[in-house]
């Protein structure tokens, strides 16, 4: 089953990728995601999105894993989802402390449901994987789901990506956020390693980029 839908060509390449933000944080699968609107079908005066039926999803999610739905944050526009997985021996040693992974892009990087084209980076798989072959020790990750907004907040400079107008520039208000907001949230609300050996960052893309800010 398929659905295609249709755009005038003056729509505002912003909002066709709006369009594509919420179809695939919500599980819809689409053609052309990774190419940019003027790229995609067009018909005479229209572009247009092809949607196809989902793939098969796997709920399970593996380890002790914890949702804090629209986080609010007075720096950024946008609420947004926290992730956190907890390691094995959480609920067996309660006056044990871990060290903490921020993870931007954290919806894609544990829950088929919220990833990109439905595929995670498998990062609490990896984990707990890892921990019982002794390779590493157990830590606690923190995934930050992106938002509408996600060029703005991942970069820290202005650049004109498409059009007269330039786009990004708020990496200082998402650091804030990070720093004084979603840390301090997590360190009182799960027992962590709170010093900055401690923590540590890690992203893909524009989220790999943010973390040199």
């Amino acid at each position: 089953m398929s659905l295609q839908i249709k755009f005038k060509n003056s729509l505002s390449k912003r909002v066709v990728r709006l369009m594509q933000f919420i179809c695939r944080n919500h599980g819809v699968h689409y053609q052309d995601v990774d190419v940019m609107p003027q790229r995609m079908n067009y018909q005479g005066e229209s572009y247009a999105l092809t949607f196809r039926e989902p793939k098969p999803q796997h709920p399970h999610l593996v380890g002790d894993i914890r949702l804090h739905r629209q986080f609010y944050s007075r720096y950024l526009e946008f609420e947004r989802d926290i992730i956190v997985y907890l390691p094995p021996s959480y609920k067996t040693q309660p006056h044990r402390r871990y060290p903490v992974l921020y993870m931007h892009d954290g919806n894609n990087a544990m829950d088929p449901r919220t990833s990109f084209a439905g595929v995670t980076w498998e990062v609490n798989d990896t984990v707990e994987r890892l921990v019982k072959e002794g390779l590493m020790d157990e830590i606690i990750v923190v995934g930050i789901y992106n938002t509408p907004a996600r060029m703005y907040e991942y970069t820290w400079t202005q650049m004109v990506i498409d059009g007269p107008h330039p786009q990004g520039g708020h990496g200082k208000k998402y650091a804030r956020f990070l720093v004084k907001e979603l840390k301090a949230f997590v360190d009182r609300s799960y027992r962590t390693l709170a010093d900055r050996s401690n923590t540590a960052i890690m992203g893909s893309s524009l989220g790999g980029l943010i973390n040199f800010y």
